[in-house]
């Protein structure tokens, strides 16, 4: 990953998974991907509905305007209404980054 890039913990507990859910879910993860300043993402979900996305971007500039997109708010929203039973979110720079791989061509 990008030196210096910023990242975005979010955590979260699922209430239930329900279909809109997963349509929220998708929406945005298409969505983010069109966005100005975005380096990638990551997410992790266990069985009991416990889950953690981590977010790339460029800069501060590049999260909040993601976070202030029409869409996403909407989506927000029904995440407090109806999904979420509570969420945490985290922002950070990354300083450095390392990595491993047997297979060179993977190495960073």
């Amino acid at each position: 990953m990008k030196q210096h890039a910023f990242l975005v913990i979010f955590r979260n507990q699922l209430n239930q998974e329900e279909e809109a859910y997963i349509h929220y879910a998708n929406k945005m993860a298409n969505m983010v991907q069109k966005q100005k300043g975005y380096l990638g993402h990551f997410s992790f979900r266990n069985e009991d509905g416990f889950g953690v996305t981590l977010s790339y971007w460029e800069d501060e500039a590049a999260i909040l305007q993601w976070k202030n997109e029409a869409a996403h708010q909407e989506a927000q929203e029904a995440g407090q209404k109806k999904f979420y039973a509570h969420y945490s979110i985290e922002i950070g720079q990354i300083l450095r980054s390392y990595s491993f791989s047997k297979d060179k061509s993977q190495a960073e």
